[in-house]
């Protein structure tokens, strides 16, 4: 759990890094990995279409990179009969800021799940110690003192 709330923090990290830049006056680039900072855009080698793709090196507990990616296409039907149609750059601010929040969520969620593991781990220990007293005052050949025994290995 502690690689996953590392990766879920450097990914959202990496997410809110990248920004979508406009032209000088204002305007939307035609081609958006050209304005893309921060991630890659990468043709897709599974079918037509593009993605925009995020890295993170040396996260230390997962001893490699790791990545994330949006798609920079959504199927819609449209008049023209296209089916894949390419993201605005509005629309992909949008899937942006999306993964980072749910990244960010993710990392709470993790965190809360480590806090309540942790401290019922440590209720669990106490009460097994507690048993094994009980048991020993029974006795070494108690079948309670080797039952909790062997739990408690």
């Amino acid at each position: 759990m502690e690689k996953n709330l590392e990766r879920y923090i450097a990914l959202s990290a990496a997410w809110e890094a990248v920004t979508i830049r406009t032209k000088k006056d204002g305007g939307e680039f035609q081609n958006i990995a050209n304005a893309v900072d921060g991630g890659k855009v990468y043709k897709k080698t599974y079918m037509n279409g593009r993605e925009l793709r995020v890295y993170c090196r040396n996260v230390p507990k997962n001893n490699m990179y790791i990545d994330d990616y949006i798609d920079l296409y959504t199927y819609t039907k449209t008049e023209d009969g296209k089916n894949w149609v390419e993201l605005s750059a509005a629309e992909l601010r949008k899937d942006i800021a999306k993964r980072s929040e749910y990244f960010a969520e993710q990392a709470d969620e993790t965190r809360k799940a480590l806090e309540t593991i942790e401290q019922d781990y440590k209720e669990y220990v106490a009460a097994i110690e507690k048993a094994n007293e009980i048991a020993k005052r029974h006795g070494d050949r108690s079948a309670t003192y080797y039952a909790l025994y062997d739990v408690a290995k």
